[in-house]
């Protein structure tokens, strides 16, 4: 597999360094290398406000793969609790061998949000009507995920401005 094609020519390589931890006599871990350590998320946020990609090397495959599946969780759990599309993270986590590439792609993020601004958030628990027909069903229903949409826009719309008030 020849890797240089995948990986973008402006990449830059970053050496990762793994976190060692340890316990302590009361059983709390703590990390000993904390000064040498590779912070990915600063690599992320770096990525995101430079637009430059950045990959590091694992030492397998799986490691590689385990990596790239949670960085990519963390980072749609950091994006899944901002409500300003400006303040999410439009990084992509890529696997590429056995290298871990973070990619700004805002094309990507621009689709997840169209995708997520239609469905209804976890907390409202929608209900379907057993007597209703199907057609019914989802008419109430997408009326219902409307009216539960508008109302948290204009709950989000209120925070903004408060927090504007209070700067």
């Amino acid at each position: 597999m020849i890797i240089g094609k995948y990986i973008p020519d402006n990449a830059i390589q970053v050496r990762y360094i793994h976190p060692y931890y340890e316990e302590d006599e009361d059983g709390y871990r703590y990390m000993v290398n904390e000064d040498e350590a590779t912070n990915v998320w600063h690599l992320i946020s770096k990525v995101n406000r430079t637009q430059q990609p950045m990959y590091f090397r694992r030492r397998t495959s799986d490691y590689a793969k385990h990596d790239v599946r949670r960085y990519n969780r963390d980072i749609n759990d950091a994006n899944r609790n901002t409500t300003d599309f400006k303040d999410w993270y439009h990084v992509r986590c890529k696997k590429v061998g056995r290298r871990v590439l973070f990619v700004h792609d805002e094309v990507y993020w621009m689709k997840v949000y169209a995708r997520y601004k239609n469905r209804v958030p976890r907390d409202l628990h929608v209900l379907d009507n057993p007597r209703l027909t199907r057609s019914n069903s989802v008419r109430a229903t997408s009326d219902y995920i409307d009216r539960a949409w508008q109302q948290l826009e204009d709950q989000w719309e209120l925070e903004r401005e408060m927090y504007e008030q209070e700067d």
